[in-house]
């Protein structure tokens, strides 16, 4: 069953807006975009969508490539965001513009439709008439649910329909992509009949609507909720922050800080992407089908997130805080073998020897008691080496 149609959402959005492959390409263009950048239709088809808009930021450091952050969330089924990026006009100067995109499902395959991404200009900033864009709307959702409109907390818990707050969470979990009304209706009431839960689900979209709505007027927001055929879409940008969408954004910026050999700043964007997760995603929702699978996407990334700053730490000879990186991760997956060496290390390196040894015994119990084996010849050779070496310097990886 065709659910939507990527070229109307190209034409019909209000946005100027290009449609582009699994590979980048691009697939088609509205009119909008060709009167923003100067390049119509037919010259845009098949070409590179980061060619076209050679997308930058203020300072020059380029933001579109092959390898750039939004390819990294495309791969992730994941939506990108930027507020200001500096994209080639039609009269060949730089101008400023939002970008968000909608993600489609599927792989990442050439000349299958992935992702529509929509830009809006913004006015100089020294023009006084206008203002860069500003969030409206924030939500928290690692943890506890926290929402908050033009920085004032919403008061969710007195929507007189809790169902609108259950859908808004249904799309958050998909924010960013087209959800199927019958994928709605089946999150919200399981197996009640088709007509019934359209009818349910038209009212709570509207209660939705309703309570995000209050701050949208004069915006330039049309709506938080967008429709589309059968399809209804949490749609990412600039004037909606998701914690999620922050955290894989500083995960991804403190990767690409490491491959350019930064380990200062990838510190920081691994340091800021740990104080973000203050909990599981929508932990007050432990049951729901529709939330494990981000539940556990974003578990897996503050993981790995806390992994790799341990071990930028452990290099620094930073043993403190790296240890305090490695017990937060074990305290979430104390089987994570990778998490429980480095610890050890760690606490070898920063003068806790006994503590070493201890946590490999910890470990070992851990282990047995949970899937009844013993731990990994590498952790057990690590332990071997600490053993035999109690005056020594730290054991290499």
């Amino acid at each position: 069953m065709q659910m939507y149609d990527p070229l109307e959402l190209v034409k019909r959005s209000s946005d100027a807006a290009l449609l582009i492959d699994g590979k980048l390409r691009v697939l088609a263009w509205n009119s909008d975009a060709e009167a923003l950048l100067g390049i119509s239709n037919r010259e845009t088809t098949k070409q590179m969508c980061y060619s076209l808009l050679e997308g930058e930021t203020e300072s020059g450091e380029s933001i579109c490539g092959p390898r750039c952050a939004a390819t990294g969330c495309f791969l992730a089924d994941s939506p990108f965001s930027h507020g200001r990026m500096l994209v080639k006009g039609w009269d060949g100067k730089r101008m400023p513009v939002q970008i968000s995109t909608i993600v489609l499902p599927g792989p990442l395959m050439g000349g299958a439709p992935k992702a529509v991404i929509l830009m809006r200009p913004i006015e100089p900033r020294g023009d006084a008439a206008a203002s860069p864009s500003r969030i409206l709307l924030k939500i928290h959702t690692l943890g506890q649910l926290r929402m908050y409109q033009c920085d004032q907390p919403v008061s969710w818990q007195h929507w007189p329909r809790q169902q609108a707050v259950s859908l808004l969470k249904v799309m958050l979990s998909r924010r960013g992509r087209p959800i199927h009304r019958d994928a709605l209706m089946e999150a919200l009431w399981p197996g009640i009949p088709p007509q019934e839960g359209f009818k349910r689900l038209k009212v709570v979209v509207h209660a939705l609507r309703r309570g995000l709505g209050p701050h949208i007027q004069g915006s330039g927001t049309d709506n938080f909720v967008l429709t589309e055929g059968e399809c209804y879409c949490l749609p990412s940008g600039p004037h909606l922050w998701v914690d999620a969408d922050e955290l894989q954004r500083l995960v991804i910026a403190g990767k690409e800080e490491m491959r350019k050999g930064a380990a200062h700043k990838a510190l920081d964007c691994y340091r800021q992407a740990r104080d973000l997760y203050q909990g599981d995603y929508l932990e007050s929702d432990p049951y729901s089908d529709w939330v494990a699978p981000e539940r556990e996407r974003l578990r897996e990334m503050h993981l790995s997130t806390l992994e790799n700053m341990a071990s930028l730490l452990k290099r620094k000879g930073h043993w403190d805080e790296a240890v305090e990186a490695c017990q937060a991760a074990v305290i979430i997956d104390p089987c994570r073998e990778s998490v429980q060496r480095l610890l050890m290390q760690c606490l070898w390196g920063g003068g806790q020897r006994s503590g070493a040894l201890r946590q490999f015994g910890q470990y070992r119990q851990v282990l047995y008691k949970e899937v009844g084996v013993e731990p990994m010849e590498e952790t057990m050779a690590l332990y071997r080496q600490l053993m035999n070496n109690a005056g020594a310097a730290m054991p290499a990886e």
